[in-house]
């Protein structure tokens, strides 16, 4: 397990927290870094699905919405295929 596996810890209720040193491990997008074409096309893309509506979290796998959000984001950051992670996040009890 890595370590930060082991820092999520369960609060009272729906929520689930992570302690502050465990926040700043996690990996951020550094946007300053993409070109302003790369920019547009993601800008263009959210303005055109900004009134679609996601399906039930526990559908995220199957969401098309959220399919094609991914692959933007894989194609803009040169990203390989991380549509597995959905079917992961659909079987997390902690969302169902």
């Amino acid at each position: 397990m890595t370590a930060l596996e082991h820092k999520a810890e369960e609060t009272e209720g729906a929520w689930l927290g992570f302690n502050k040193g465990t926040l700043e491990q996690l990996p951020v997008i550094n946007i300053d870094k993409l070109t302003p074409a790369e920019l547009k096309t993601m800008s263009d893309y959210f303005d055109e699905i900004s009134r679609d509506e996601f399906n039930a979290f526990p559908a995220i796998e199957t969401d098309s919405i959220r399919k094609e959000i991914d692959a933007l984001i894989a194609k803009v950051f040169r990203l390989k295929d991380f549509s597995i992670l959905r079917g992961f996040l659909a079987q997390e009890p902690w969302f169902a």
